[in-house]
């Protein structure tokens, strides 16, 4: 019924949490409206948490898109290349277009040629991915002998709380990866779960993550339906996963882009459904908000 969709979330007007092991997932706002076949099924065109207060992404006019937490509008930048793209690595902002980097800075666009430093010793170039340079010898850090790059990578580098590791996924489709995990000491690389296409950190220093599997669901495959998951970066394992306790409360979802910021606020793309038996009741498309928060025990 949708062809290749990627709908997001989840609840409606009466923001019910969803309550499950150690967190709640709940809904908030539908926040910005367009043509909904162009936030599905899409790539590297966000939506971001920027500067903790702010959204920003590229809407289906090739326009970059800045709104407050609530959805009002802060600054519009239309873009001049159709294959415009927005990435954040290290809670920065930068926008491809016409082969060149730009960095997002005070809600205006600044040419950016250099390296961005993500930790002592440690490095992100657009071109090279990762790499550490001591001595001023760069040194890339490749997986599989590849540069964790855009192309390579559904989700870029992102660092935990620690310092000590870095998480990625390898694309293996045009919606999902593998998730991996690089130790920064040892230079090792594991691999820690499969079918996973966004993550980005929680407060304490989870990972929540976009699995693009379900084991409960009312749509079909070509729908890609998944569910939200919260992985230990301590363990390494799940503890919270959204499948079944969203299943039983009649909502269906799946997310093209998400990110969150370090309160638990999430904004994704996409569109909610909520079933009664097997009839659609609700649905909000195609930019939403959501909050995740841990359960108090």
């Amino acid at each position: 019924m949708f062809n290749k969709i990627l709908i997001i979330m989840m609840f409606c007007c009466c923001s019910m949490p969803i309550f499950s092991q150690d967190y709640n997932i709940e809904f908030n706002a539908k926040i910005y409206d367009g043509k909904w076949g162009r936030y599905i099924g899409v790539s590297d065109q966000g939506p971001f948490c920027y500067e903790e207060s702010k959204i920003v992404f590229i809407d289906e006019n090739n326009t970059l898109i800045i709104l407050t937490s609530n959805g009002e509008s802060v600054k519009q930048i239309p873009l001049h290349s159709e294959s415009s793209e927005i990435y954040k690595i290290n809670n920065e902002i930068f926008v491809s277009q016409n082969e060149l980097i730009f960095k997002l800075i005070e809600n205006s666009l600044v040419l950016f040629d250099d390296d961005l430093m993500i930790m002592d010793g440690l490095y992100f170039n657009f071109s090279d991915g990762l790499f550490s340079c001591k001595n001023n010898k760069k040194k890339k850090i490749l997986f599989q002998n590849k540069s964790l790059t855009p192309g390579v990578c559904c989700e870029l580098p992102v660092v935990s709380g620690d310092r000590k590791h870095i998480y990625f996924t390898v694309r293996s489709n045009n919606f999902a990866g593998d998730l991996y995990k690089y130790s920064i000491a040892e230079n090792e690389f594991s691999m820690i779960k499969n079918n996973v296409s966004h993550i980005s950190f929680l407060s304490d220093n989870s990972l929540l993550l976009y699995v693009v599997e379900s084991n409960y669901s009312r749509l079909f495959m070509s729908e890609y339906p998944g569910d939200f998951a919260v992985l230990n970066t301590n363990t390494d394992s799940i503890d919270y996963n959204s499948d079944l306790s969203l299943y039983n409360n009649g909502i269906e979802y799946s997310v093209n882009d998400f990110d969150s910021n370090s309160k638990g606020f999430v904004v994704a793309f996409g569109g909610f459904i909520k079933f009664d038996g097997r009839k659609i009741v609700e649905s909000y498309k195609p930019v939403i908000t959501l909050n995740v928060t841990k359960r108090d025990k």
